[in-house]
C-alpha cells in the first residue's frame, strides 16, 4: 500500500514534457468541446470562475479548514486528486486562452520562484 505524504510529494524532475502534454490533451478537449457544441464564446472570467468553484470542490472533501470540528471525515484521496484534475484542466484553459505557452509559463514560474526564495532569504 502507498503512503502519500502531501507535506513532501515525490517529483520526477525528468518528466518536464508532462506539462506540454497536459497542454495538449487540454487543446485536444477545447477542440472537441468546440466541434460538438459549435463555436464556444465567453469570457475569460468564465475560467476563472471555473477555477474558483473546483478550489471550492477541493475544500469540501480536504475540509482541514474546519479547525473546529472534533472528528473530520476521512480525506478520499482519489476523490481529491480528481478534483484537483479538474482544476488543473480549468488552469490550462485560462493559461492557453490568455496565450501562455508551456515554455513561458515554466520560465516565468522559475523567474518567480527564484524571487519568492530570495523574499524568503530577507524575511518578507
Amino acid at each position: 500500500m502507498e503512503t502519500r505524504n502531501p507535506e513532501r510529494p515525490t517529483i520526477n524532475v525528468q518528466s518536464s514534457d508532462r506539462l506540454t502534454a497536459m497542454f495538449a490533451e487540454q487543446l485536444n478537449l477545447m477542440e472537441h468541446i468546440r466541434e460538438k457544441h459549435g463555436r464556444l464564446k465567453y469570457p475569460i472570467s468564465q475560467d476563472v470562475t471555473s477555477i474558483v468553484a473546483e478550489l471550492g470542490e477541493i475544500l469540501e472533501h480536504v475540509q482541514e479548514w474546519k479547525h473546529w470540528r472534533s472528528n473530520p471525515p476521512e480525506v478520499d484521496h482519489d476523490h481529491k486528486e480528481m478534483e484537483v484534475a479538474d482544476l488543473w484542466h480549468f488552469i490550462i484553459q485560462l493559461t492557453i486562452r490568455l496565450g501562455v505557452t508551456p515554455e513561458t509559463l515554466y520560465n516565468t514560474y522559475m523567474k518567480k520562484n527564484k524571487v519568492n526564495h530570495q523574499r524568503q532569504e530577507n524575511d518578507y
